[in-house]
């Protein structure tokens, strides 16, 4: 959320940017035209000037991509790897946009070799800067001038949460002065250190007490209906007001705010995989799941000869498993059970699971099993990273007791996921497993995805709960 208050901080951000665009493009062609670069320029070397004439477009361009990466959005650069992130993202539509701004420049020719360098040390150029920006904001303390005084309404869980995040902004925008109990008869003096204050007819006068500019509520949903009122109080007064849902109580997934023919919206239930987001996943599927099946090769041929003189059957065992948006899938695995395994019907591995074949513990515990789901990957079943998929049969009595559990099949299934790096797997509690993957579902990244997948080589692959 962007207040007047925060001015300072974005005009000082996009001067840093600027210069550090500038300083790029400098580097860039003495990277370029020194005589020890490897590659000798055929044409001889430009004028500088030339490429002077071309930093304040330049500037521009990379100043409309960073707005475009929501990189002026400081509350939403809640760490540095975030923030590289959206500099990385940023940058990359800086590239298109040169590209098309060169066909007005075609009285100039500019070394496309010097345009590439420029690109890629941009990066490193622009997070530096935004390091030093940081530096000196939290050494000189100027981060109390851009915070506003904030009262947290509520005092639960989600209240609480709010009131924690606070401080990990590296732009810290707000100033948390005290809780607001919408229940009169609450007990609580005071909570996280600060004092919990009472009295729906004080209101005006707490807002002009502690001088109040933001307002949060953050009630659960039982309690809408005296945020109702709340918010008719707060019509009166002059704070901005920003409502923090209760996730287990309207839980919403991501929302965005629209117009429908002059009507505003706001979904609830949006994922983060859209537009080019979702290519930009799809496309890091493909290349990184067929690059480890190339890997994988001997390893997979190893596999198949022991279960083939293990015992009889097929190698592959296919399941019906479901994905994206509740379709079903044939997914498959390294057969590790008996081909009679499911005569009795469906059901849960466990410890003891005397439907397995000898090699076929090995192979579960060590999650080898699951390689042959990298086809599932590459056809576009499955993602490399994604809320494991079940069995219909499963989901059927899931859905019916586990509240929300069917927003899980809001993006693609994983190989592995969030849940699954910290131990949520096999024969474990559902409700835990969802609140993971839900996590994972609304924080979705490209680097998240790396992050998890590193993971799972150190926590994910061995695990106590894999039967």
């Amino acid at each position: 959320m962007i207040s007047r208050r925060s001015f300072p901080l974005l005009l000082v951000l996009a001067v840093a940017d600027a210069v550090a665009t500038v300083a790029a493009l400098v580097v860039a062609y003495r990277l370029r035209f020194s005589s020890w670069f490897p590659i000798e320029a055929t044409k001889g070397v430009p004028d500088w000037s030339t490429y002077l004439q071309a930093a304040p477009v330049l500037a521009v361009l990379a100043l409309l991509a960073n707005r475009w990466g929501r990189l002026y959005h400081p509350g939403e650069l809640s760490s540095l790897l975030a923030e590289a992130w959206a500099i990385v993202k940023s940058t990359a539509v800086l590239g298109v946009l040169i590209a098309a701004t060169s066909f007005f420049y075609r009285d100039e020719e500019y070394s496309r070799l010097t345009l590439l360098l420029f690109i890629i040390v941009h990066v490193p150029f622009v997070l530096g800067m935004r390091l030093l920006v940081r530096f000196v904001i939290q050494t000189l303390g100027l981060s109390r001038l851009l915070r506003r005084n904030c009262l947290i309404v509520g005092v639960g869980r989600q209240a609480q949460a709010i009131f924690d995040r606070m401080g990990e902004s590296p732009y810290a925008q707000f100033r948390p002065v005290a809780f607001w109990d919408p229940n009169d008869d609450g007990e609580r003096a005071d909570l996280r250190g600060l004092p919990v204050l009472r009295g729906r007819d004080a209101l005006p006068r707490i807002l002009a007490e502690h001088g109040i500019e933001l307002v949060i509520a953050a009630v659960p949903y039982r309690l809408y209906d005296e945020l109702h009122d709340l918010l008719e109080r707060l019509t009166q007064e002059t704070p901005d007001v920003v409502l923090a849902p209760d996730d287990f109580g309207l839980y919403v997934l991501r929302s965005r705010a629209f117009d429908f023919q002059g009507l505003p919206m706001i979904s609830l239930l949006e994922t983060p995989l859209s537009g080019p987001d979702r290519f930009i996943k799809r496309a890091f599927d493909v290349v990184v799941s067929a690059t480890l099946l190339l890997c994988l090769l001997p390893v997979i041929v190893v596999i198949a000869i022991a279960i083939k003189l293990g015992s009889r059957g097929p190698i592959l065992y296919r399941q019906t498993r479901m994905g994206l948006d509740g379709h079903t899938f044939r997914m498959i695995k390294f057969r590790t059970m008996r081909v009679d395994a499911e005569r009795d019907g469906p059901r849960w591995a466990n410890a003891d699971d005397d439907r397995r074949t000898r090699l076929g513990r090995i192979l579960r515990r060590t999650s080898l099993d699951e390689i042959p789901q990298l086809v599932n990957v590459v056809v576009g079943d499955m993602s490399l990273v994604g809320p494991r998929p079940e069995r219909p049969v499963f989901i059927e009595e899931f859905r019916e007791t586990v509240p929300n559990y069917m927003l899980r099949h809001r993006i693609k299934a994983g190989l592995t996921g969030w849940a699954q790096v910290h131990g949520w797997r096999g024969n474990t509690s559902l409700r835990k497993r969802l609140q993971y993957d839900l996590y994972y579902i609304r924080n979705w990244s490209l680097a998240l995805d790396v992050r998890i997948m590193v993971m799972t080589l150190f926590r994910g692959m061995v695990n106590r709960n894999a039967y």
